[in-house]
């Protein structure tokens, strides 16, 4: 090897492109002792380790399930909770997944940087880069808006927020490997878990919002395929599909 070679290697190795994983979600600190998310008692890990994991499919285990998604839908009435427990959810969840997917594959078949799945480049000259790592997504949410059918009409909004808006070195960061967890037949050390937030508006009759059935967004990790399974698939469409098919979302047990 030249000598020329040996300066340059270390370097494309520490660049962005190369460093394409993601760190570990295990790794992180869940609360201000600083415990690890492996290594702590909270209620996701907990959920983790007893294989609380579904898919993310509108169906009845979902359903089923909403109140432990989402404790602090608890305190809503029966009417609040009749909007949110709608397919439009689910849609919303999926879509940012999609959207996750299609980025990723962008990225690592070194394809230009778009604004949405299978949409024409933004710029010809500027590739896509790591979701959340480099790029667009420093700055930039992934996101999603769905409406429910019926009245009244509910709007789900949820995103992946960007690095800038909540950084990768924390649990709430946009994107992770999942990392090493005790006890868990689901969940592989290299599986992607997104950190998706989510916000419930109300819709006036024209259709503009009205006020939030939230007061805050709520948080739903969800669990993908590694991310080189996402980028090996035929073509971006089909990353996208993949991604979908196969996601799952945490239960986290109820809080104490």
């Amino acid at each position: 090897m030249s000598f020329a070679a040996k300066i340059l290697l270390p370097v494309l190795l520490f660049t962005p492109i190369a460093q394409a994983s993601y760190n570990d979600f295990s790794n992180k600190p869940f609360d201000k002792t600083g415990k690890r998310m492996a290594m702590s008692s909270n209620i996701v890990t907990k959920a983790i380790e007893r294989d609380r994991i579904i898919p993310l499919q509108y169906n009845q285990n979902f359903k089923a399930n909403l109140d432990y998604l989402y404790s602090e839908i608890a305190d809503m009435g029966q009417y609040e909770l009749d909007q949110i427990t709608s397919p439009a959810l689910v849609s919303s969840l999926q879509e940012v997944v999609g959207e996750f997917a299609c980025a990723y594959y962008r990225f690592k078949n070194n394809q230009p940087e778009a604004k949405r799945c299978n949409s024409s480049a933004t710029t010809v000259n500027r590739k896509e880069r790591v979701p959340f790592v480099d790029g667009q997504y420093l700055t930039k949410r992934i996101e999603s808006r769905e409406i429910s059918k019926g009245l009244p009409k509910t709007e789900f909004y949820t995103y992946l927020p960007s690095s800038q808006e909540i950084p990768l070195n924390t649990v709430w960061g946009s994107v992770h490997k999942a990392g090493m967890f005790f006890g868990t037949n689901k969940l592989g050390s290299n599986d992607t878990i997104l950190s998706a937030r989510s916000i419930f508006y109300r819709l006036d009759r024209d259709g503009y919002r009205s006020g939030q059935l939230n007061s805050r967004s709520l948080a739903t990790f969800i669990i993908l395929p590694p991310v080189r399974e996402i980028a090996n698939q035929s073509s971006e469409r089909q990353a996208r599909d993949f991604a979908i098919k196969h996601a799952r979302v945490i239960v986290p047990f109820p809080k104490p």
